[in-house]
């Protein structure tokens, strides 16, 4: 590596090896543009040794100022549960930040040569004004022979970090996902042919190595990823281990999916694709939800009310007296399959998060239903932000017989935009008497212990940070005689 100097201190043209490393080099271009910064300065001042001809001395002067500002519509309050912290924002400015420099580079030698000075041989030349890394360095494509040692030195990496994760396990991760988005289509192709249309490895490093191809294929963000996706998850070589991991990645990406894509997210959804368990099936649902946000969320409107309209469908309305009827001739197993498909579809509905989903969502929240699909039709009702989600999340919290849907009503109604304040938080409450009268043989109490609900605001609201917790005890007092 080396570069031409001009006697002003400038870095004109580099050069390096044909076959450097990027990221050595970008290092090493890091180094140079250092120098000049520090040869090349506007408040630098240069004293020239008269009889060398050479710039005997550089001083530098350079000044900072940080002000720390947020903008007029920052709300430090956004998405918090408004209950009363036990300590507020403090009031103060944050003072300006000033730092002030002076550097000093000083020329002590100069070394005679044997040799003319030539360019170096063998080398290709890049020609640029700041030393900076071409923008379109991240699309080049990695050669043939190279791109199989940074996977296999990527994968190996991670195999030798614990598997509860260390930084240096996301540093091999994102490596491994930024060669393989470099990767051409037929190049990526043979790379997930290799690791993942395989059976079920015996070897542990092998399993570990599917396992980080699977994850790194979900994070990929490539134009051709979705056709790749769309190709393993419905590909009869494809693991049901994988499939789920890969769902599991994908599940809250930001990927915009194609139309063949949905297909197969839709067909595995609605159990028309018999290949996979009931657990694979309901995450393959999950991440169809997220998928068709994803869809409205980039003006794919079309599309996503198509595909909304098969799980409104699948899940209908919620009519009491047809399921107490359906209740009564199901035993209890029936009705947990039953209710786990219920709340399996509010979730997916809650991923998706498009208003025509709100009747279909509020109408299971209806008290003859079970308690866990009311406690799944509330979540689901998180990203609704309008009045009429608020009035509702109102009155489950306030009306409905069971504690834990009122807990978590409560919970989603605090953290709504239009919450104007919170709820009583305290869920010391007194129900579930037994016999009241002072003539029965005994007394009976069932007496529920409170929650805590806290909250710590420290800083200012220009730079602070606010945490807390929320501890419901599920300890209940019974008293009798």
């Amino acid at each position: 590596f080396s570069f031409l100097l001009t006697s002003r201190g400038e870095i004109l043209k580099i050069y390096h090896d044909s076959s450097e490393d990027r990221n050595l080099l970008s290092i090493k271009r890091g180094f140079a543009d250092m120098l000049g910064c520090k040869l090349h300065h506007k408040h630098e001042n240069l004293t020239l040794h008269s009889e060398r001809s050479v710039i005997d001395s550089v001083n530098l002067e350079e000044n900072l100022t940080l002000d720390f500002k947020h903008h007029d519509n920052f709300n430090p309050y956004q998405g918090m549960r408004p209950l009363p912290p036990v300590s507020s924002f403090t009031d103060f400015d944050i003072p300006h930040v000033k730092a002030h420099s002076k550097d000093r580079l000083t020329f002590t030698r100069k070394r005679g040569s044997t040799k003319p000075t030539q360019r170096p041989q063998n080398i290709t030349e890049v020609i640029t004004s700041n030393i900076q890394t071409p923008h379109n360095a991240r699309n080049q494509h990695y050669k043939d022979d190279n791109i199989n040692e940074v996977i296999k030195s990527s994968l190996e990496c991670m195999r030798k970090e614990p598997e509860k994760g260390s930084h240096q396990l996301s540093i091999c991760f994102k490596t491994l996902v930024l060669a393989l988005e470099r990767l051409s289509i037929n190049e990526l192709k043979n790379v997930l042919d290799c690791y993942l249309l395989l059976p079920f490895p015996k070897n542990c490093s092998r399993r570990a190595d599917q396992n980080h191809i699977a994850d790194a294929l979900g994070s990929l963000k490539s134009e051709h990823t979705v056709g790749e996706l769309s190709r393993i998850l419905i590909g009869d070589k494809s693991s049901e281990r994988i499939v789920d991991r890969i769902l599991t990645t994908i599940a809250a990406s930001d990927i915009v999916p194609s139309s063949d894509l949905m297909d197969v997210m839709r067909k595995a959804c609605m159990n028309t694709d018999t290949r996979f368990t009931r657990e694979t099936r309901h995450t393959y649902c999950f991440a169809l939800g997220g998928f068709i946000k994803n869809l409205n969320q980039n003006n794919n409107i079309a599309e996503a009310n198509v595909n909304i309209g098969y799980l409104h469908d699948a899940i209908g309305l919620h009519d009491p007296w047809a399921f107490r009827m359906k209740r009564s001739l199901m035993s209890e197993r029936e009705c947990i399959e039953h209710d786990l498909e219920k709340v399996v579809l509010l979730e997916t509905l809650g991923n998706a998060g498009m208003y025509s989903s709100f009747e279909y969502i509020v109408s299971h929240i209806n008290s003859t239903n079970s308690q866990w699909v009311k406690r799944a039709g509330v979540f689901a009702l998180r990203t609704f932000e309008d009045e009429k989600t608020l009035d509702a999340l109102h009155m489950v919290a306030i009306s409905d017989e069971e504690e834990t849907v009122r807990y978590e009503a409560m919970l989603q109604y605090q953290l709504h935009p239009l919450s104007l304040h919170a709820l009583n938080t305290s869920t010391s409450t007194a129900h579930d008497v037994g016999k009241r009268s002072i003539l029965e043989k005994s007394l009976e109490f069932k007496l529920e212990a409170p929650g805590v609900d806290w909250r710590k605001e420290i800083g200012s609201k220009s730079m602070g940070a606010s945490f807390g917790l929320i501890m419901e005890n599920l300890l209940d007092l019974k008293v009798c005689k």
